[in-house]
């Protein structure tokens, strides 16, 4: 068992059923979220606990019909109200068994479907893509699948026998990233090797300051978000500083608001009484005891 160190997500799609059954060895238990979005999904369910039993794999489901979601209704964007219920259910069930570390099954696809998206938005990241590490919270997200296209990973499955599902919605056009989905998939192979070095050549580029801003956000939660430690930064660190907090408390950040909240920091860092910054309509920023408090 003392190599059993991770978790994972699995949703019973093509790329966590081949994850999962890649590192099952490494696996400590299986997360998976019945979201009832769909008519099939307890058929998606099904396939995941017919996989752990077979394999006497520990597995933990959340069920939006039967769990306490009350606490996420207030979120109007759905994929962000979805994000949120299955990021802080990772959080709980590795909590629970004791491990730090939980596999997510993202892939090529994912990660260019996200480059580009950042891309045809002309936003200033300094990384294109998804990371093959990162944190939510305390919990560090591992994906080990990025150099993988998803047509790969449906034939390993197909090779080996393994049961997964199809999410029709994946085919809609109803969300964003569908439809780049659609759009990168009709890309001839010169033009998604273009895109995908491109990306790749862009975080080698800036991996420096990536890195800069990883260690000093680090910092600063660690000093709970302390006005002073925030203040001694030069202007550049802190729209990173601002973007990673609001990326933190999973709000979308972009530029002006950056810029509004930098701007009002600096007014009021030497109030006494505390000031209030209107993230949105039920939430704000408040600087409080030279802290940044959400409240």
């Amino acid at each position: 068992m003392l190599f059993k160190k991770y978790i994972i997500a699995v949703s019973g799609g093509p790329d966590s059923m081949a994850l999962l059954n890649k590192k099952r060895f490494f696996i400590k238990a299986v997360c998976h979220i019945n979201y009832h979005d769909r008519e099939d999904t307890d058929n998606d369910e099904l396939i995941v606990k017919n996989y752990c039993k077979k394999y006497k794999i520990p597995i933990f489901v959340f069920d939006t019909r039967k769990d306490d979601i009350s606490k996420y209704q207030k979120i109007s964007n759905p994929q962000s109200f979805y994000r949120k219920i299955r990021y802080d259910f990772f959080i709980d069930v590795a909590k629970k068994i004791q491990v730090k570390k939980c596999f997510i099954a993202h892939n090529k696809d994912d990660f260019l479907e996200s480059a580009y998206m950042t891309l045809s938005k002309s936003k200033k990241n300094l990384f294109l893509g998804i990371r093959r590490k990162s944190k939510y919270k305390d919990l560090v997200l591992v994906r080990p699948l990025l150099h993988k296209r998803k047509k790969e990973l449906e034939k390993y499955c197909v090779n080996k026998g393994i049961r997964f599902a199809v999410d029709y919605s994946n085919f809609s056009d109803i969300y964003l990233r569908n439809i780049i989905r659609k759009k990168i998939l009709s890309f001839t192979k010169k033009e998604t090797n273009k895109l995908y070095y491109k990306a790749k050549l862009n975080n080698i580029k800036n991996h420096f300051l990536i890195k800069m801003i990883d260690i000093n956000f680090k910092k600063w939660v660690k000093n709970s978000f302390d006005i002073t430690f925030f203040l001694k930064q030069s202007e550049r660190m802190k729209n990173y500083l601002i973007y990673n907090f609001l990326v933190f408390n999973n709000l979308v950040p972009n530029q002006n608001k950056i810029d509004q909240i930098c701007s009002f920091v600096s007014k009021n860092k030497n109030h006494k009484n505390k000031k209030k910054y209107r993230l949105k309509n039920d939430l704000f920023l408040v600087l409080e005891n030279k802290k940044f408090i959400l409240s």
